[in-house]
């Protein structure tokens, strides 16, 4: 059944599956991935259990490795999901990054794709992915030989959310088009998509515009924006200082309005 989870049963509205999410599910995800169990679990951090020729000298703390080999596995992973017949881009911040600087190499690459997540598991193997949030449609991926042993890759069905009815978590996830997801993502500069293959990137925020006049804006009603994730606020302060950029002055209201709906 498409977009199924174990032991969840998604429901269709108009032809579109609906997977209700399950913010316990991301806890114990977050938890995990941060007592680097998850990373150990998938074959990342044991050194136990070699991930191939190239391991040798990896550093057992998972160190990221030389960034054009990250880059090359983010390649990789987006060329195998575009020869399955999928639509596969890099997504978000790292697109933001290398528009930022030509010759900046970004930290690590997300990938959002209309494949859905157990097809995900079956371009891939289930033995290279692990489903760390499948009923948002996030499936990790990891390297495999001969390629050099790198972090795993978050590889993300393109989506749309419900409400946030606790200020941090989306109710409900709907998989949809690569337009609508960028319309459901926090700041402009963080909407962007880029084919990897070609160097194409799909702005449909104006994340572009924003990036050459320094502006960090949220993307769509601001108040709205703001008031789904507590945290975002902060994101934007952080992004406005680490980029040396200016706030949006919509933004900045929509979050001080959203601070007073979290008080009340």
């Amino acid at each position: 059944m498409l977009g199924r989870v174990e032991g969840e049963e998604p429901s269709v509205w108009r032809g579109v599956v609906v997977v209700k999410s399950s913010a316990r599910l991301e806890r114990v995800a977050s938890e995990e991935l941060a007592s680097g169990w998850l990373l150990d679990r998938i074959g990342v951090c044991d050194e136990s259990r070699p991930l191939g020729r190239h391991s040798e000298g990896y550093e057992g703390d998972c160190g990221m490795g030389r960034a054009q080999d990250r880059r090359a596995f983010a390649l990789d992973v987006v060329e195998t999901l575009v020869e399955a017949g999928h639509e596969a881009v890099w997504a978000g911040g790292c697109v933001r990054d290398l528009l930022l600087d030509e010759g900046h190499e970004p930290d690590d690459y997300d990938i959002a794709t209309d494949a859905l997540p157990e097809r995900v598991r079956e371009v891939f193997g289930r033995h290279r992915t692990y489903a760390v949030g499948e009923a948002f449609g996030v499936v990790l991926v990891r390297s495999n030989p001969p390629q050099p042993p790198q972090p795993p890759i978050e590889v993300a069905t393109f989506r749309t959310e419900g409400d946030y009815a606790d200020g941090r978590h989306p109710d409900s996830v709907q998989f949809a088009t690569r337009q609508d997801d960028a319309r459901r993502r926090d700041f402009t500069i963080n909407g962007m998509f880029m084919d990897p293959r070609t160097g194409e990137v799909y702005d449909d925020v104006g994340g572009r515009q924003d990036l050459e006049r320094g502006v960090v804006r949220a993307i769509g009603d601001p108040e709205r924006r703001i008031a789904e994730d507590k945290l975002r606020m902060l994101r934007a302060i952080r992004f406005t200082a680490s980029l040396g950029f200016t706030l949006d002055p919509a933004t900045a209201d929509g979050g001080g309005k959203a601070h007073i709906r979290f008080r009340h």
